[in-house]
C-alpha cells in the first residue's frame, strides 16, 4: 500500500508540474548598466509571450508581446518554430503523464485489470521521463543554436567583433565595470526535469506495489 500511495502521489505531482510549465517562463534575461545613471532590463520568455520590464533612471517601462503577434520573418520565424515545437512536446509529455496516473490509480481500484494497469502505469511513467528529457534537450540545443546563430548573423557582415565572448551559452553570466548580464533557463525548464523524475519514480513504486485483494 505504501508503494502505491507514493506512486500515485508522484504521478499526480508530475502532471501538475507539467501543466505549470505552460504558465512559467522558460528563459530569462537580466541586465544592469551603469552608463547613464542606473539602468536595468529583464526579459522572461513564456511559451506564448515575451514579458519585458526595465528602468532608465526614474523612467520605468513594461511590455508584453504575444507570440501570435510577432512577424514570422528572419530569426523570429526560428524563434516561433522553437517555442511551437516545445509546446507540442510538452503536450505529448502531459498526455503520457496523465495516462500513467490513470494506470496507477486503476491498479488500486480496478482489481480485475491490476496486472494490465500496472504495466500501463510503468510504461507511461517511463515514456513521460523520456519525453521530458527530449523536451529539455530540444529547448537547450534549439535555443543555443538560435541565439548564437542570431549573434553571428548580426556581426558577420560588419567590421565589428561580437561583444559576446566564446563562453556564451545556454547559461551565461558576466560582470564588468559597465554593468552585468545574466541569462539562463527559467523555472519551467527545471520543473520539466523534476516532472520527468517524478514520473519515473512513480513507475518504479507502482511496479513494487501490492494492490489490496
Amino acid at each position: 500500500m505504501k508503494h502505491h500511495i507514493l506512486a500515485l502521489s508522484l504521478s499526480l505531482v508530475a502532471v501538475i508540474l507539467i501543466v505549470t510549465t505552460f504558465l512559467l517562463p522558460w528563459y530569462t534575461t537580466s541586465m544592469e548598466f551603469n552608463l547613464i545613471g542606473s539602468s536595468t532590463f529583464e526579459q522572461a520568455l513564456y511559451l506564448n509571450r515575451v514579458e519585458m520590464s526595465g528602468s532608465i533612471g526614474t523612467l520605468d517601462m513594461t511590455q508584453t508581446i504575444l507570440l501570435d503577434a510577432m512577424n514570422p520573418q528572419g530569426i523570429t520565424a526560428d524563434y516561433l518554430s522553437l517555442f511551437t515545437t516545445v509546446t507540442y512536446l510538452i503536450l505529448a509529455t502531459m498526455v503520457c503523464a496523465i495516462f500513467g496516473c490513470i494506470g496507477i490509480s486503476g491498479v488500486w481500484f480496478i482489481r480485475k485489470k491490476q496486472a494490465l494497469l500496472k504495466k500501463v502505469g510503468v510504461l507511461f511513467g517511463i515514456l513521460t521521463l523520456i519525453l521530458a528529457i527530449v523536451t529539455i534537450l530540444y529547448f537547450l540545443v534549439g535555443w543555443d543554436t538560435l541565439v548564437n546563430g542570431g549573434i553571428n548573423s548580426i556581426f558577420e557582415n560588419i567590421p565589428v567583433d561580437s561583444p559576446i565572448d566564446d563562453s556564451f551559452g545556454f547559461w551565461y553570466s558576466k560582470t564588468t565595470s559597465l554593468g552585468s548580464i545574466e541569462i539562463g533557463p527559467g523555472i519551467a525548464w527545471y520543473l520539466m526535469i523534476v516532472a520527468g523524475i517524478c514520473a519515473w519514480l512513480s513507475s518504479l513504486f507502482v511496479n513494487r506495489a501490492t494492490p489490496k485483494q
